[in-house]
């Protein structure tokens, strides 16, 4: 079932599939809540056009508005009956051009995640209150499933991040050594120092690189410690707050 996996796209397209054949449509959208971008994206569709593929659905919408406000499914043939005069023609606008007959909201925890927007079926025939009793329990099911999918894609997030950490700290640890040796050896050839203790000449241009290179091992060096630092807990900082 929808609600024991954990793959968004699974989920919604079982779901979609599920609906859109039991309902018997010939043109039906799911959108769903991108925080990223503020917006509601396009996950699944039938009957749709090519150009039709490439939107997005913004929050202010009459249609978004309605159905954070109302928490109830939207159908065209009540319009007139169900909506407030101020937000009927802008609504009935968006139902016109989106060419639905029906829109559901998907709400997890008083918050609209997404809805299903349907045309009419292919039959002619009307939605009834069985169809939407349907739609709402198969939808409210995937709400749940939703949720899961997206705290079990924070729980691999986390668990990749502190992996990463684990590792930079590692290399981090394997670059230090190595590069101790290194900047000890420029500082011998800085010194103009030899290995049996006897100094030598060394050219101004020779000089200049050795100066650039310790620097540069200087600076590796302090990133190095910088992350190392990220990957150590840091010990708490304790200060005083109204806690009104």
């Amino acid at each position: 079932s929808a609600a024991q996996t954990l793959d968004m796209g699974e989920i919604s397209e079982l779901t979609f599939k599920t609906i859109t054949e039991t309902m018997k449509v010939e043109k039906a959208e799911m959108w769903l809540f991108e925080a990223n971008t503020g917006l509601f994206v396009l996950v699944q569709s039938l009957g749709m056009k090519p150009e039709e593929l490439r939107r997005d659905f913004s929050p202010k919408t009459a249609v978004i508005s309605y159905l954070e406000e109302s928490h109830e499914p939207l159908v065209g043939e009540e319009l007139d009956k169900s909506l407030p005069t101020d937000v009927y023609d802008a609504i009935k606008d968006e139902f016109n051009t989106s060419k639905a007959e029906i829109i559901i909201p998907l709400f997890f925890e008083e918050k609209l995640i997404g809805f299903l927007s349907m045309g009419g079926k292919a039959s002619g025939a009307l939605y009834y209150n069985e169809d939407i009793a349907f739609i709402k329990a198969i939808t409210a099911q995937t709400t749940i499933a939703i949720q899961n999918a997206k705290l079990h894609q924070k729980v691999v997030n986390m668990e990749k991040l502190s992996l990463l950490g684990r590792l930079s700290a590692e290399l981090a640890h394997e670059i230090k050594n190595p590069l101790f040796t290194i900047k000890t050896a420029f500082e011998f050839l800085v010194n103009n120092e030899l290995g049996d203790g006897k100094p030598r000449e060394i050219d101004d241009d020779f000089k200049s690189f050795l100066s650039l290179a310790l620097r540069e091992t200087d600076r590796i060096n302090e990133l190095i410690g910088q992350l190392l630092d990220l990957g150590r807990q840091s010990p708490p900082k304790l200060a005083w707050c109204h806690i009104n």
